[in-house]
């Protein structure tokens, strides 16, 4: 079994962002890069801003901020703390409406074909439509949604394909979102990002020990 985290991004969801005014010299003035940290690809426009740095990517568009830090994991809550938090709060008046953190991890099946792995974890005998389409080459997935860590967890769970130096890769897909709406008045929900901010260790942890039961599921199955 391999299981990889392979993206990580934290969320914040506004019904009106204004990608005009994040240009580089007002995020080098407030502190999120550095002068000499633009890398290539960088886009600034009025209705959208991609913005590259060794340690993070940044898009802005008119209905969210998307941050995705590019360091070691260990690193990436203190760094999405300073860099988003920075961002809101130098912009409080962004009618902000919901955060996500997102975890996506890969598991690949090595004593196993993703169609078996995919049985184990979530085929159910007793359901009438998984029993219509029960196959040799049927492939299973989940959908999961509860509160967990002051949160709306959503997981998604899907068998995917990948082409790797030119071959075939299948393996399950486990998408986590951590979903929280925020209060709408203008304090209450800076202090919610803030707070929810400094849940992502412990957020990306639940994720991790969550896709860590399906290798001992498939493991025990």
């Amino acid at each position: 079994m391999s299981l990889q985290l392979v993206n990580a991004t934290a969320v914040i969801v506004a019904r009106q962002f204004n990608p005009s005014i994040v240009r580089d010299n007002w995020l080098i003035q407030h502190g999120i890069i550095e002068a000499d940290d633009l890398q290539p690809g960088c886009v600034f426009t009025d209705m959208l801003v991609q913005l590259r740095s060794r340690q993070f990517h940044l898009l802005v568009a008119p209905e969210q901020c998307q941050f995705t830090p590019l360091v070691a994991p260990n690193e990436q809550q203190h760094l999405v703390v300073e860099k988003v938090g920075t961002i809101v709060r130098t912009l409080p008046h962004t009618p902000y409406t919901a955060l996500g953190l997102n975890f996506q991890w890969h598991l690949t099946p090595e004593n196993a074909t993703v169609e078996e792995l995919g049985r184990r974890l979530f085929f159910v005998p007793e359901s009438p439509i998984h029993r219509e389409l029960d196959s040799a080459d049927a492939r299973f997935g989940g959908y999961i949604s509860k509160d967990a860590l002051g949160f709306r967890l959503r997981l998604n769970a899907k068998p995917i394909m990948q082409v790797h130096q030119g071959q075939e890769r299948h393996l399950v897909q486990f998408g986590f979102n951590f979903h929280l709406e925020l209060p709408d008045n203008q304090d209450e929900r800076i202090d919610a990002i803030e707070v929810a901010l400094n849940r992502w260790n412990e957020a990306q942890a639940e994720s991790e020990r969550l896709s860590q039961l399906a290798t001992t599921e498939d493991v025990n199955g």
